[in-house]
């Protein structure tokens, strides 16, 4: 058989191994320069890429003139003896020898095996020979014997052995587990043990196959442990259902996972079936309590899903774990709707009976699924009360789920249309604070739409309201704004005479109206919600609207203005200020403190943001702290840190639904490419992704093909698409760069650019919140200045520009000053 015929998972799909891949192959290498040969064991379990890591080594073998052979070790009990090995031999055009009489005698044996070790060394006399054994778990003993026998061989031939082999216990015959043993002696072989792939590979494999969706990688990943067979088949499932929801098992998953499963006792599948209704980890308290039997029953029952390594053990602690969420999925998937749900109601009830409050989220969970066979009341009772639990440890994510819950128990009840407005409010915030910020608008929506239906202003004003809520930035897609809830909130602050409830409709109208041309109307509306907060003496509801003050009066010119609202804010810690508020305004103000070169304020709020943002456990905020930290990395030149925080942000901040990650990705990647001399590596990215949504960073893409030397590229680019400045958030930054390019390229006006620009002279080039720092807007302003031909200024600005980027530790702006300042001297 040829490569690819063990059934490797993945079909043309090479993500993650790229070590793994590396170490064959220097062995590989090494064999070819005359330092022997070699083997590699590739293990791991059915599925986890390992004929995919063989079939991927014998392609880069096969472009090094490599000769390569591939054989399959069939583990049916009429395959003939050295079966793997005649395969080997009839690819390399070598009769296999008669095999009659081998077994018998030592002699026969060794002359047997003597003749097939000659036909390598002879297959390898001119190039390398790669040789690789698929399933050695499935060879029969006498191939096993030849393999020890070559061992001793390899070091005089330029032959490597490839061997992949499932590594769970019910795969290992005694003649294996004997191979291996001996093999761990030799120098000549290496052990390459096969897991999962990570998240980010996951991620890879997910988007080769045209599916991008962040969340949906992640719960695949979590149901298959990264295990790429199972990924794949699901991902096919799925395509060809036209859904991206989480499928069902195929039926070539299932059939793996019941070749596993088959070989346990029935008593002990029925009580994996239990522990399998139980989650992925199951307790023995709970399984002793919910199964009724004695821990030495269980530890009896259990031995053999532990053994063939269905179960696991987890941790120190008498819990257990089952190795794949598929094989439990598969276990629980063997039952009824009305068995599981039965199933679910003796958990439940095991679990009333145990002590702790830390199991209220199983007994809320357990209590839903047991459906009409749960005592009335008791699923929605535990629903609200696992919520409130969440949100006060701050698991917003938690709660969210266990209020969707009940908002359908409530709905199924058919009255109640009050506790239902309560519950969606309730679950819009929630939401928000975990950063699905479109299911948050989903649930608000429909509690606005009931609220009205039952006629309660206060009730609508209030669901209203909670768009307005403390953030980073406004929650909406860049530039855009619904002229529906704008309308909404103009209805309803005609009619709110309530002064804390008419102040969060005023700031959220504010954040509404920040890309409209009622703008200024909303920072005055921003302005009379905090005048009201003030007078009553409500801080939370003054840090709140303070926020909406900042964010309807980020445009140039409000730099003073936003300073003070950032102050006022941070004034009320200790004094009642919610940590999640304080947390915001301190990014915002460090951003703020960064761009004017205040450093030491800037670097202090990050650490007292970073230390909340854990508390907290917020993605939200734990993105923008890694945001930041990327960003005074790039002010200081350390290009592999900043790197480092910029792909944790960007992870972080796509499992939310808040906008804005692609647009930091790009200014980020700019940033750190420019900075190691890489940006070839991401102009195609920049002139590709500066279209459409992101359009306003286009001279960022111009900047990079200038700088590469592809000027005219840059020229028609610039012809096809004048300079565009946006009058928000981004102005001074997107303003800055397009002093670079005229800079370079001599368009747009430099003169005019200079003209612009002087008003920043003193401050710091930085983007957004501060994710990217370029140093001292002098070096800018010099630049342009050499561009259009007066020295004399170009001189006085760069030489400003290398004094403020030394002191502030900005080394690589510096000397980006000092080489343009040559230039012009």
């Amino acid at each position: 058989g040829g490569p690819g015929a063990g059934g490797g998972a993945g079909g043309g799909d090479f993500v993650g191994r790229r070590a793994e891949l590396a170490t064959v192959l220097q062995r590989l290498d090494a064999a070819a320069g005359g330092g022997g040969g070699a083997v590699v064991l590739v293990g791991g379990e059915a599925g986890i890429g390992k004929t995919r890591l063989a079939e991927e080594v014998a392609a880069a073998a096969r472009d090094r003139g490599t000769t390569v052979v591939w054989s399959r070790c069939a583990d049916e009990a009429a395959a003939p003896a050295l079966w793997p090995w005649t395969q080997v031999l009839r690819a390399l055009g070598v009769p296999p020898p008669p095999v009659t009489g081998a077994g018998g005698s030592d002699s026969g044996r060794a002359e047997l095996f003597d003749r097939i070790a000659g036909a390598l060394m002879a297959a390898a006399a001119d190039d390398p020979l790669l040789v690789v054994l698929d399933d050695l778990h499935g060879a029969d003993p006498l191939s096993l014997h030849l393999l020890r026998f070559l061992v001793g061989r390899l070091p005089a031939a330029p032959i490597v052995l490839v061997a992949t082999l499932r590594e769970s216990a019910e795969e290992r015959t005694d003649a294996l587990v004997h191979t291996l043993a001996e093999l761990a002696r030799e120098r000549a072989v290496t052990r390459l043990a096969l897991d999962g792939l990570r998240d980010e590979e996951v991620r890879e494999l997910l988007v080769g196959r045209g599916l991008e969706d962040p969340r949906l990688a992640d719960d695949l990943g979590r149901r298959t442990e990264g295990n790429p067979f199972f990924l794949v088949e699901l991902v096919e499932l799925m395509r060809s259902e036209r859904g991206r929801g989480a499928p069902d098992l195929p039926a070539s998953v299932r059939d793996v996972l019941e070749r596993r499963l088959g070989r346990l006792p029935a008593d002990t599948r029925g009580l994996l079936t239990l522990a399998a209704v139980i989650g992925r980890e199951f307790p023995l308290d709970v399984l002793e309590a919910a199964a009724q039997l004695d821990p030495e029953q269980l530890a009896t029952l259990l031995e053999p899903a532990v053994i063939t390594g269905v179960v696991v053990e987890q941790g120190s602690g008498w819990v257990w774990r089952f190795s794949h969420e598929l094989v439990r999925e598969a276990i629980a998937a063997s039952t009824t709707r009305m068995q599981r749900a039965r199933l679910h109601r003796r958990i439940a009830e095991a679990l009333e009976e145990l002590p702790g409050r830390d199991r209220l989220d199983a007994l809320a969970h357990h209590s839903y699924l047991a459906g009409p066979f749960m005592a009335p009341g008791a699923a929605l009772r535990y629903a609200l009360a696992a919520a409130d639990a969440a949100r006060e440890r701050f698991a917003h994510v938690t709660a969210a789920e266990h209020l969707t819950r009940a908002v359908e128990l409530v709905d199924a009840s058919a009255d109640g249309a009050g506790d239902v407005h309560a519950l969606l409010v309730a679950l819009g915030r929630d939401r928000r604070a975990a950063g699905d910020l479109t299911g948050a608008q989903a649930a608000l929506s429909r509690a606005i739409a009931l609220a009205v239906q039952l006629g309660d202003t206060d009730g609508a004003a209030e669901a209203a309201s909670v768009f307005g809520g403390v953030t980073l930035w406004n929650w909406r897609a860049y530039a855009t704004s619904d002229p529906a809830v704008i309308a909404r909130l103009d209805a309803l602050l005609a009619v709110t005479t309530a002064p804390a409830r008419r102040a969060e409709l005023l700031g959220t109208l504010a954040c509404e109206l920040c890309y409209t041309e009622r703008r200024p109307e909303g920072m005055a509306a921003a302005r009379e919600a905090a005048a009201i907060a003030r007078e009553l003496g409500d801080v939370p509801l003054l840090g709140r609207v303070l926020n909406n003050v900042y964010l309807a009066g980020w445009v140039p010119g409000g730099e003073a203005e936003r300073r003070a609202v950032l102050d006022e804010s941070l004034g009320l810690v200790g004094a009642g200020l919610p940590p999640h508020t304080e947390a915001v305004a301190r990014l915002h103000r460090g951003a703020l403190a960064m761009r004017f070169g205040e450093l030491d304020v800037a670097r202090a709020d990050l650490a007292r943001a970073a230390q909340l943002s854990t508390e907290l456990g917020l993605v939200e905020l734990r993105a923008q702290v890694s945001y930041q930290e990327a960003g005074h990395a790039t002010l200081r030149g350390e290009w592999d840190l900043a790197e480092k925080h910029a792909d944790e942000a960007y992870a972080l901040q796509r499992h939310t639904s808040l906008w804005g990650a692609r647009w930091c990705r790009m200014v980020q990647r700019m940033t750190i490419r420019r900075g190691q001399g890489r940006l070839g590596e991401v102009v195609a990215e920049l002139v590709d992704g500066t279209v459409g949504e992101f359009a306003g960073l286009r001279p960022l893409a111009l900047l990079a093909l200038a700088e590469l030397g592809e000027e005219a590229e840059a020229r028609r680019l610039l012809a096809r698409s004048p300079m565009e400045l946006p009058v928000d958030w981004s102005t001074d930054f997107l303003l800055c760069a397009w002093g670079e390019v005229a800079a370079a390229l001599g368009s747009p006006d430099p003169a005019r650019l200079r003209h612009d620009l002087r008003g920043q002279v003193d401050e710091l080039v930085v983007a957004g919140t501060a994710n990217a720092c370029w140093g001292s807007v002098q070096g800018v302003l010099g630049r342009l200045a050499a561009r259009a031909g007066d020295p004399v200024a170009a001189r006085a600005h760069l030489d400003a520009a290398v004094r403020v980027d030394t002191a502030l530790g900005a080394v690589p702006w510096a000397e980006r000053a000092r080489r343009s300042l040559d230039a012009v001297t």
